[in-house]
């Protein structure tokens, strides 16, 4: 079975009648899609509003620094540049990693590969404290 590789993702938006047509006007003024039009925004307005971090004396772009393709990496990377944005439930499966020093043997510095191989033990270890 060959491996599938997904180019983007969906968003569906609920807009009114007349947003709808004003971005259909103006993609054709720009002669791009709404679509680009829309992500072209979108991107302009996390690069405005996310803020930049330290990352080894270089400022970088918060959304930089934690990206990954693989997502328990992006849930680590996000937990070690900013905690604060962590959802309740990345913070519990973060909590299960940083307390174990299989994942995370020295501080500031996880065992990614380690993380990745037992993510569905990690999970499931949350459920069982969840069901204390």
């Amino acid at each position: 079975m060959p491996v599938v590789f997904r180019k983007d993702a969906t968003l569906t938006l609920r807009i009114d009648a007349r947003t709808r047509y004003a971005l259909d006007l103006l993609s054709r003024v720009k002669r791009r899609s709404v679509s680009e039009l829309v992500v072209d925004q979108l991107r302009k307005l996390v690069g405005e509003e996310l803020s930049s971090i330290d990352v080894a004396g270089t400022a970088t772009p918060l959304v930089d620094a934690v990206w990954d393709v693989f997502a328990p990496d992006r849930l680590v990377k996000l937990a070690m540049h900013a905690p604060e944005l962590l959802t309740d439930d990345e913070a519990k499966v973060w909590r299960v990693i940083s307390e174990d020093e299989t994942y995370l043997p020295k501080r500031g510095k996880p065992d990614f590969a380690s993380i990745r191989r037992d993510w569905v033990k990690i999970q499931k270890k949350v459920r069982e404290y969840e069901a204390i």
